[in-house]
Formats: C-alpha cells, structure tokens, sequence
C-alpha cells in the first residue's frame, strides 16, 4: 500500500509525501518506486479530472498537463524564491496558465482567482490546512486507488483552486526526487497522456483506475519488464 498526501499550509506553500509499506517490493526497489510514484500520479490526476467535471477550468488544467515539462528556466516566475523552500522553482507558472485561461475565454476574475499567484514547493512539516489524500493498493497486479480531501468543509470550497495547484505540486515533487533523464522524459509523457484524456474524453466513470494503469505502463512499462527480467 502507498499512501499520497498533497499538503496546503496557505494559498502559496504546499508539500508532498508519498509513504511506502514497509513490505511494499517498492520501498526497496527503486525502479519500482518510480514505477508506482508514476502510477500514483496518473490515478491522482485522472480521479481529480473527472471531480472536477467538465468545463473551461479542466479543460485549461488539461492543456496545461499536455505541454508540461521540467524546465526550471521557464518555470521561474518574478516572485522572491524563500530560502526554506525545497524546490527552487515554483510549483506552478501562474503566469503562463493565467494567460492560458484568458485565451481560452475564462473570465478574468475567475482565472485570478485559480492562478492569480505562484505556489511553492515546501520540505513536508505535517498536517496541512487543506489536505489532497491519496491510497494506492496493489500497484503492480490490479491497482485500486482512492482519494479524499479534507479541509474544504462540506461544500468543498476552494477544490478546483487548490486541485489544479495539486497537480503541479505533485508533479515537481515526483521530478525533484527521481531527478534522471530517462525518469523526466517519461514524467512529460505521462502528464500528456492524462491532460490528452481529458481533453480526448476517454475519462468516465468507473474506468479511471484502469486508464491510469494503460498511460503508465505506456511511459514507464520498461521499469517493470527490469523486473520481470530479474534485471
């Protein structure tokens, strides 16, 4: 079982921590960590897509995911990097994707409201004022994975806001700590296969588990044939 928690401690910080059963092959295998932090990821982003529902505010997220990459020279924005903070990038280019939003007709007050300013990736200090959990089981055979928010109240206010955040959060995370070519060549390829089911509506209902488990094993499949390979 692996355990994902996306952590707010305000509207610009957030943290990741992603934790390994102890008898998990994956917390001793590092490809296979990096096979089932790629899984993680694409269930998170599928299952956010489809709450999220359809709309001008995913479909942006989803274009935003089909041409992501991990450039920290395009990533940079004009605000100050605190010296505390993990990455030294943000997490997400307000900028370019308040832009994105404008273009593509959503009004300007809603587009400042989602991505009005950066957000920054910070070391994980605990609990967050709103929180993004996640829980993948059995990775490698028939994965299931369920997640829940918490910090919303029962209205779930400041979802989409802080969902589309997540993402990227996420993201720069996973890039951050399997920092290789071969790792972040696939990581683009994933996030654009999950940003291209969207927008191609492959999403439904009950198929998101197993959409994810067909985008990672096209980008990331070599890392379990290493394995089945006794490699």
């Amino acid at each position: 079982m692996e355990n994902l928690a996306v952590e707010f401690y305000d509207s610009s910080t957030a943290a990741v921590h992603i934790s390994h059963g102890a008898n998990s092959p994956s917390s001793s295998d590092y490809r296979l960590r990096q096979y089932s932090d790629a899984l993680i990821f694409a269930n998170f982003a599928l299952r956010m897509m489809r709450n999220l529902g359809k709309g001008t505010d995913t479909e942006t997220l989803a274009r935003m995911l089909s041409g992501w990459s991990y450039e920290p020279e395009a990533l940079n924005t004009e605000a100050n990097q605190p010296r505390e903070h993990a990455s030294k990038i943000t997490a997400l280019e307000s900028h370019v994707i308040y832009r994105t939003a404008i273009e593509m007709g959503l009004p300007p007050e809603r587009a400042m409201q989602l991505y009005g300013g950066p957000v920054f990736l910070v070391p994980h200090s605990g609990k967050g004022r709103k929180r993004f959990l996640g829980t993948l089981t059995s990775p490698q055979r028939n994965p299931r994975f369920k997640l829940k928010t918490k910090g919303f109240g029962l209205a779930g206010k400041g979802i989409p806001q802080y969902g589309t955040d997540s993402f990227f959060v996420l993201l720069v995370y996973l890039a951050e700590i399997h920092n290789s070519p071969e790792f972040l060549a696939a990581l683009k390829g994933l996030a654009g296969a999950c940003g291209s089911a969207h927008l191609s509506g492959e999403i439904r209902g009950l198929n998101c588990e197993s959409l994810a488990h067909a985008c990672v094993n096209e980008w990331f499949g070599g890392l379990i044939d290493h394995l089945n390979n006794g490699g």
